[in-house]
C-alpha cells in the first residue's frame, strides 16, 4: 500500500484484509479448546449469506441515500446496474428523508422523455409512483428483473438466468420488493430501505458455496466503510 504514496488511501482494501484475517482467526479459535465454544456460533452454514443481508443493506441504502459514502468505482457500477435514474433516487431519497420534494418536476420531465405521462402527488406517502411512474408494481417487478440481468450478462454468466427462472419463478410474482412493504406499512422511510434492502443479499445463495465467503466478506468491507463514513459525516454535521 506505501508504494502507491501516502495520498492514496485503501481503505476498502485494508477492511477487506482485515475482515480476511478475522475469518482466519475465527477458523482458529474453533479447533481451540479454550475459544472453541465463543467461535461456534460462527460455524452456521449459512453465515456467509447473513454476511451479504448484511452487507447489501448498508450498500443499497447507500447507493439511494449518500452515494458519497461508497468507492467511486462501487459508487458507477451501481449507478450502471442498479438500473434507476439519479433523478428517481432524488424522489426516493426526499421522501426516505422525510424531506420536501426537490425534483418532482424533473421526474416527471424524465418520464415524459420516455413516452410516459405521469402526475406526481406532493402528499405522496410511498414512492411507487416515482419509482415506476404508471407502471403496477407486479409488472415493474418482472420488467425490472429481466432488465437487471440484460445489464448484468456482460458481467455474470447467463447461466444464472436460468436456475433463477426455475428455482425462484413463482417468488417473482409473490414477493414485488420493490413496493413490497411501502404497501403494507403505507410509508417510507430510512427503517423501511434497510428492511427491503436485507432480502437482496439472498441472491449470493445461487452462488457456489466455496465462492460465497469470498463475494459477502469483498462487500462486507465496502459496507463497512460506507457506514463508518456516512456515521462520520453525521457526526460533523451536528458539531457544525
Amino acid at each position: 500500500m506505501l508504494l502507491t504514496g501516502f495520498n492514496t488511501q485503501h481503505t476498502s482494501l485494508a477492511v477487506y484484509i482485515l475482515m480476511r484475517a478475522a475469518v482466519l482467526a475465527s477458523r482458529c479459535g474453533i479447533k481451540s479448546k479454550r475459544f472453541g465454544h465463543v467461535c461456534k456460533p460462527l460455524t452456521w452454514a449459512h453465515g456467509d449469506i447473513f454476511l451479504m443481508c448484511l452487507a447489501s443493506t448498508q450498500i443499497l441504502c447507500a447507493y439511494i441515500l449518500k452515494q458519497d459514502s461508497l468507492p467511486q468505482s462501487y459508487k458507477s457500477f451501481l449507478n450502471k446496474h442498479g438500473g434507476k435514474d439519479p433523478i428517481i433516487l432524488q424522489g426516493v431519497r426526499d421522501i426516505a428523508c422525510g424531506m420536501p420534494f426537490t425534483n418532482l418536476e424533473q421526474i416527471q420531465k424524465f418520464y415524459k422523455n420516455m413516452g410516459v405521462d405521469v402526475i406526481l402527488d406532493p402528499q405522496m406517502k410511498v414512492p411507487c409512483s416515482i419509482i415506476h411512474a404508471n407502471q403496477s408494481c407486479r409488472w415493474h417487478a418482472f420488467s425490472f428483473f429481466f432488465q437487471a440481468y440484460k445489464r448484468a450478462v456482460p458481467v455474470y454468466l447467463p447461466v444464472y438466468l436460468i436456475p433463477a427462472l426455475i428455482v425462484h419463478r413463482q417468488g417473482l410474482g409473490k414477493r414485488i420488493w420493490t413496493c413490497f412493504l411501502f404497501r403494507i406499512f403505507k410509508r417510507c422511510n430510512v427503517t423501511m430501505l434497510a428492511l427491503g434492502t436485507f432480502p437482496t443479499g439472498l441472491s449470493l445463495a445461487i452462488e457456489k458455496k466455496s465462492r460465497r465467503i469470498e463475494i459477502s466478506l469483498y462487500c462486507l468491507a465496502r459496507a463497512i466503510e460506507s457506514f463508518f463514513t456516512t456515521m462520520s459525516d453525521i457526526a460533523s454535521q451536528r458539531q457544525s
